[in-house]
């Protein structure tokens, strides 16, 4: 299993910020059907809270805060914890 960085939460983050057509729920969805697997919404839940325990920033060219796109996936877990990610 690959082990996550930093960046990669920021790449997400940055995808996801650019507008209404981009969506976790959207995004678990077509990875679902590109790779035929299931994303099991309690692990990605436990890898979105890991945003917060990583510090191996990368040198950002655009200033982006910390706390926001960790903050961000905070909220995702949480809203798969409630059952409200869309997976079908």
């Amino acid at each position: 299993m690959a082990v996550p960085r930093s960046r990669d939460f920021i790449d997400l983050y940055s995808i996801l910020q650019k507008g209404p057509a981009w969506s976790i729920d959207g995004l678990v969805r077509k990875a679902q059907i590109k790779f035929n697997t299931f994303v099991d919404p309690l692990q990605l839940g436990a890898q979105f809270l890991r945003a917060t325990e990583l510090k191996d920033y990368p040198r950002m060219i655009i200033p982006l805060d910390t706390k926001s796109w960790q903050d961000f996936f905070v909220t995702e877990a949480e809203r798969i914890a409630r059952g409200e990610i869309d997976n079908t």
